[in-house]
């Protein structure tokens, strides 16, 4: 895995929120396309969000929208934001 390669997918856990009132966090994982999973990243680094802003919010909104509480939600494709099998 090179620091250029792009995750194939992406998934989001929402992390209760410290604070009433707040908005939850999110902790991410990435999936690459030799199938190497990296746990607990950052998003804008491993998606190159100052580099691909438009295809890193797309991923990260549809992860975050595809999680759980407390638990790894789908899988969702790169820039597409497409749920995988």
């Amino acid at each position: 895995m090179t620091d250029a390669a792009l995750p194939k997918a992406l998934r989001a856990t929402r992390l209760p929120a410290r604070w009433p009132m707040r908005r939850p966090s999110f902790a991410y994982d990435a999936m690459y396309p030799d199938g190497t999973v990296a746990v607990d990243v950052n998003a804008d680094e491993v998606l190159q969000g100052r580099r691909f802003p438009a295809d890193a919010w797309a991923t990260r909104e549809a992860a975050e929208d595809a999680c759980g509480d407390d638990s790894p939600g789908d899988w969702v494709e790169y820039a597409t934001g497409r749920r995988l099998a």
